[in-house]
């Protein structure tokens, strides 16, 4: 069965959910053969998130309407989850494969809100280096994820049909991460804003 990626938005007071576009990371349980070196795998974690919460990535895939200005004031935070599918050598560098959940996130007085996010799809980097990753390039899904053409270039086989088959790991979304970015204690319940996709009372941390 082929996932459905959702782009969650907050129009007209009420949180909706439609087909969307295609993040701290997190390393899903893979067998060894897909990611045979968990601790390069984790390694590799800052690079890629900060890859994936850069304003790179996000103009790439066309994804958030805020100015420049409201994620440089931290009005605005733009944060990352990803799940690793697989991670494996490409002629001196590496090739990592993953699931990917964004959201853009507001502090608003006493609550943060998720203004729009969801499950992104699938991206695939190239890394550079050893003790310290670069990114060196990437590529993203698009549409509705998996897309088995998509996945079959640019995974190996063995990853395409884990995604393919809908058993892949899938990333959560970065919900605790924007609490404690914004000062507020992670881990609490959050609920269905009237002005928000999502929103959470910020207690002190």
């Amino acid at each position: 069965m082929r996932r459905r990626r959702i782009w969650q938005l907050a129009a007209g007071g009420a949180a909706i959910a439609v087909a969307g576009c295609g993040m701290a990371l997190i390393l899903a349980g893979q067998s060894a053969a897909l990611v045979p070196d968990p601790a390069r795998a984790r390694a590799m974690m800052p690079a890629i998130v900060a890859y994936l919460e850069s304003s790179t990535y996000r103009k790439e895939d066309g994804l958030g309407d805020y100015s420049a200005a409201d994620y440089q004031t931290g009005r605005i935070r733009w944060l990352c989850n990803a799940a690793l599918v697989e991670v494996r050598s490409a002629g001196g560098r590496w090739r990592a494969g993953m699931d990917v959940a964004c959201g853009n996130y507001e502090r608003r007085s006493s609550a943060v809100d998720l203004l729009d996010g969801g499950d992104m799809g699938h991206v695939v980097m190239v890394l550079s280096g050893g003790s310290r990753y670069q990114v060196v390039s990437a590529a993203s899904e698009g549409g509705i994820s998996p897309d088995p053409a998509w996945i079959g270039r640019h995974f190996s086989r063995q990853a395409a049909g884990v995604v393919d088959s809908g058993t892949g790991p899938v990333a959560s979304m970065p919900d605790d991460q924007a609490l404690l970015a914004f000062g507020c204690a992670a881990d609490v319940q959050g609920a269905y804003g009237s002005q928000a996709a999502e929103t959470w009372p910020c207690r002190p941390q």
